[in-house]
Parts: structure tokens; C-alpha cells; sequence
């Protein structure tokens, strides 16, 4: 059995809650803002 253990560097962040909550907070503005303004 072969395995590749190669790691690389990637500019990724690990998803915390506060970016979640923030980017979910986002969506549903936005989606308000669609239902609100139409």
C-alpha cells in the first residue's frame, strides 16, 4: 500500500462560528431585502 503524505500550505481558515454567523446574517438580510422591496 502506497500512501501520499505530501502537505501543502493553503490560505484556508477554519470556518468559526462568528464567520457563520455573520455570513448567515448576510444571506438573510439580503434575502429579506428582496421579499421587502419587491
Amino acid at each position: 500500500m502506497n500512501v501520499d503524505t505530501t502537505v501543502q500550505e493553503k490560505a484556508i481558515t477554519f470556518p468559526t462560528d462568528a464567520k457563520l454567523y455573520h455570513r448567515m446574517r448576510q444571506v438573510l438580510v439580503k434575502e429579506a431585502s428582496k421579499e421587502i422591496f419587491n
